[in-house]
């Protein structure tokens, strides 16, 4: 496994959050610091904080730089122990996105003294993250949603690879040689992948996750590409955006943000498509309210954390070294 897409998406993210105008970025984490709950948690649409909102929160806010001593990492900090300790007590397994959720929030804090949850109780990091992933492994060498689903899901393995990486534990042989051949029973007519082998449609997630895998596992010579980026193209909707699948007929950030995060890359044979950047820059700018958050779509009536950090990555794509990228399209 020679890459890390999270990472070299996140990595890319950060150079292009920079050419971002003062004032989008100002309202946006206004926005975020506003679903603070004061146990320092970020809050969702029910109103509650949870550690899949706080790590979208911490993701965006890193991404638009977040003062290291401030008031909301204080509580931050005790939000994210407090976490730990109250799954200890309960002892419950926690599913893929609790999962990923928690280390993200976790390697976030990392960089910061004094701030290490496992400390605190005497936990090996490593150890705790590997025994959740065993957990969510299933006999073909992919990952599950939860515990109690019993088949994997391509995103989720995508999620799981890239923990993996983060961890610095190397993905066992027997998981690559499964992962690839997952992909290739999740393979459908249309050069698309579906989410699991059950479901017949090709969806945009599981086909940009399902390249992204590619990438990481260095497999570009076992699973051909070209034909899941011509796949993505079709999802794109005149209004620029992508939708989730073929049976839907609006685009919506995250299919959009994800569809774009697996074609924008100078390695890919993805960039032979025609790129089509100004549209995918109005649909965004679309979705921005005036408070700074972002909806899902148009049909979306509140903005959240979630999709705030969707369209601040999505601008963030598209402004990153647009005369390089340019070049490399021809356009």
């Amino acid at each position: 496994m020679n890459d890390n897409p999270l990472l070299s998406l996140t990595l890319r993210l950060h150079q292009g959050m920079g050419h971002l105008p003062e004032e989008l970025r100002k309202k946006a984490r206004a926005f975020i610091l506003s679903r603070q709950d004061p146990r320092g948690g970020f809050i969702g649409r029910r109103g509650k904080a949870d550690i899949y909102y706080t790590s979208f929160a911490l993701r965006a806010l890193t991404l638009l730089g977040l003062e290291k001593d401030s008031d909301q990492i204080r509580l931050l900090e005790n939000y994210i122990g407090q976490f730990l300790s109250e799954f200890l007590q309960k002892q419950k397994d926690l599913s893929s996105a609790e999962l990923h959720s928690f280390l993200f929030s976790v390697l976030f804090l990392e960089g910061l003294p004094g701030t290490d949850p496992f400390k605190e109780v005497s936990l090996d990091r490593k150890t705790f993250f590997q025994n959740a992933l065993d957990k969510l492994q299933r006999k073909d060498g992919g990952f599950a949603s939860s515990v109690k689903s019993a088949f994997s899901e391509i995103y989720h393995t995508f999620l799981a690879i890239s923990a993996f990486s983060f961890l610095g534990i190397p993905l066992p042989e027997k998981n690559r040689a499964g992962i690839l051949q997952l992909l290739r029973k999740n393979r459908r007519e249309d050069g698309g992948f579906s989410e699991m082998e059950k479901l017949r449609s090709s969806g945009t997630n599981p086909t940009a996750a399902a390249i992204m895998i590619v990438r990481a596992l260095s497999g570009s010579e076992e699973i051909e590409l070209s034909s899941a980026c011509r796949f993505l193209w079709k999802m794109q909707i005149p209004e620029g955006g992508f939708r989730a699948n073929s049976s839907i007929p609006a685009a919506d950030l995250l299919s959009t943000f994800t569809a774009l995060a697996a074609l924008w890359d100078p390695k890919s044979p993805c960039l032979l498509a025609p790129f089509q950047e100004k549209k995918i820059r109005e649909f965004t700018e679309s979705l921005q309210t005036k408070e700074g958050g972002f909806r899902a779509a148009f049909w979306d009536k509140e903005p959240d954390i979630e999709y705030t950090f969707y369209g601040l990555a999505l601008l963030s794509l598209l402004d990153q070294d647009q005369a390089g990228m340019s070049e490399v399209l021809g356009t």
